[in-house]
């Protein structure tokens, strides 16, 4: 099967075609929209670190005014700010894992052996996925010091199966097959940071990278080999922890920078009861297998666009905010080269003037000109933004397809990674079930796993004013209940979401049997309409009635 990437294939960068370290070409293609990420979601100080890469110099400009613009430049992280707004819907309730096996619910508790939940986790996962197009849940198992260890060593040794995140930058190189109509990983280079404790000094504390190679029933772990390279954190005697999660570009470029010449095999192990690669994908944009675009990087180029065009905003009124003397009929020498409210120059030439020049800021100007740019740009960011929540929002002419369209976008397209997380921590979860040993096939894991449910109704629609009527009329036409009439409102956000349907339901019962009794006494007394609601509101109030009311 061939790889998808048509006439891009000319374009990507030759960095290295052998190696360990090494990233295969679909790495290389997506490497520049994954380093846009990373700048945007560092905030300000990524974004300067990466220069004129997102922020050309103008041509005439020095560089050290470039300099100058640049360290005055700020980020409004809009691509960052926008993806946590968004995925704290589909984190607004806790997963549902009503369905698996106790064994799940129980790791679930500490899912990555580091003491945070499975929604804690699980949440961080979303996140990247949402920013990177895709991410990876990496399923691992200690290695037992005994054989054959019982149910109670494997208690008192925690040797049960965890959880790993690892973000796609981090997987340089992978090989599958298509067995059966389905993709299987053959090998996979993970890129890790490890801490490294000095043995000859308690406090010292060193990072050294090192690549985890994984293949069906066996794990290799090789570290760089620092001591003819100084780039990638010190030394590598020692006892070293790894730390997956640690994000090695922080260390030094992943593929771009590396040149590590030597990598040594510090371990080698068997997986047990692992017959293949337990690393499970998780998309929000999919390409291809293992490959995606960020379903928001319209919005992260928007970003772009702002971080560029504040910076003119904030180049302009610098000059307009710092008047510029102007002399006329001074000799060019005579011309004092500082400028201080408290200098005084002479000039006996009666014609001679000095004064003050600033930028005029008229409504046509390039100042209120560029202010109101900046507020497109965010406002056309808030609309890419919410597209994602927006389910239903096209036209329908009633024909069988436009039902078959309207029912697929019935769920926002967020709803949709939603089901793909569960889909992801199922699959997880059912190499988790291998790893114990309770389950001896994959798909018997799988049914062990149950349906993790990642919270995905909620969204807003464009035509939810007739879909409510619906509701209304089949509530008062005695086709569904209360209960279902407030559920329904509840998922569309109409009532508030700690609403008690079954005490709301009970409450509403009481009020209309207190109302029916007192049509019935007005009815059976004759009292006027007033006479009646004074009646009910004595019988709400008892209490108000007085001696004198008798």
């Amino acid at each position: 099967m061939g790889i998808p990437i048509a006439a891009d294939v000319a374009k990507v960068d030759p960095i290295r075609t052998t190696g360990l370290d090494s990233p295969n070409i679909e790495y290389s293609q997506m490497q520049d929209t994954w380093d846009l990420v990373k700048a945007l979601w560092g905030g300000t100080p990524t974004m300067r670190e990466a220069d004129k890469d997102y922020l050309p110099q103008f041509p005439g400009e020095t560089d050290d005014e470039y300099k100058l613009r640049l360290d005055r430049t700020f980020l409004f992280g809009m691509y960052k700010r926008a993806i946590k707004a968004l995925t704290g819907f589909p984190f607004s309730r806790m997963i549902n894992l009503d369905d698996s096996d106790p064994r799940v619910q129980e790791w679930a508790t500490n899912i990555d052996m580091e003491g945070n939940s499975l929604d804690v986790w699980a949440r961080n996962v979303f996140e990247t996925g949402f920013a990177y197009g895709h991410t990876y849940i990496y399923v691992d198992m200690p290695v037992s010091p005994v054989a054959n260890p019982s149910k109670d060593e494997k208690r008192r040794l925690s040797l049960r199966p965890y959880f790993i995140h690892y973000r796609p930058d981090q997987i340089i190189g992978w090989k599958w097959e298509n067995k059966g109509g389905v993709p299987m990983l053959t090998q996979v280079r993970l890129l890790e940071a490890a801490r490294i404790d000095d043995s000859a000094d308690p406090w010292n504390q060193s990072i050294a990278l090192q690549i985890r190679v994984l293949e069906p029933g066996r794990v290799q772990v090789w570290r760089a080999d620092t001591s003819a390279n100084t780039n990638t954190g010190g030394p590598t005697a020692g006892v070293a922890s790894t730390v997956y999660g640690m994000p090695a570009s922080n260390v030094t470029d992943p593929t771009r920078k590396l040149s590590i010449s030597n990598w040594v095999l510090i371990n080698e192990y068997a997986t047990m009861n692992m017959p293949t690669i337990p690393l499970v994908p998780f998309y929000t944009g999919r390409d291809g297998f293992m490959t995606s675009t960020p379903p928001l990087l319209d919005l992260a180029w928007l970003n772009v666009e702002h971080w560029q065009s504040s910076s003119e905003q904030a180049t302009i009124l610098h000059y307009a905010r710092v008047p510029q003397k102007f002399y006329r009929g001074f000799r060019k020498e005579d011309v004092p080269t500082e400028h201080s409210s408290s200098l005084s120059v002479y000039n006996p030439d009666p014609d001679s003037d000095v004064k003050w020049v600033e930028i005029a800021a008229s409504g046509q100007g390039a100042i209120p000109m560029g202010r109101q740019h900046l507020l497109d740009i965010e406002s056309r960011a808030a609309s890419l933004s919410t597209e994602l929540l927006i389910r239903g929002h096209r036209g329908s002419s009633g024909s069988a397809t436009d039902s078959l369209i309207s029912a697929a976008e019935s769920m926002s397209e967020l709803g949709t990674f939603s089901i793909g997380l569960g889909d992801s921590l199922r699959q997880a979860f059912g190499y988790a079930m291998m790893y114990d040993g309770v389950a001896s096939t994959y798909d018997r894991g799988l049914d062990m796993a149950g349906h993790p449910e990642v919270f995905q109704d909620y969204g807003i629609s464009l035509d939810e004013r007739p879909e409510l009527e619906m509701l209304l009329k089949m509530f008062l036409g005695g086709v569904i209940t209360p209960e279902t009439l407030l559920a329904e409102s509840k998922k569309r956000g109409i009532v508030s979401e700690r609403l008690d349907i079954d005490a709301e339901v009970e409450a509403t019962r009481e009020v209309r049997e207190h109302k029916m009794r007192n049509e019935e006494r007005r009815g059976s007394q004759g009292l006027s309409n007033n006479e009646a609601t004074a009646v009910s509101n004595i019988n709400d109030n008892p209490a108000e009635l007085s001696d004198s009311d008798g």
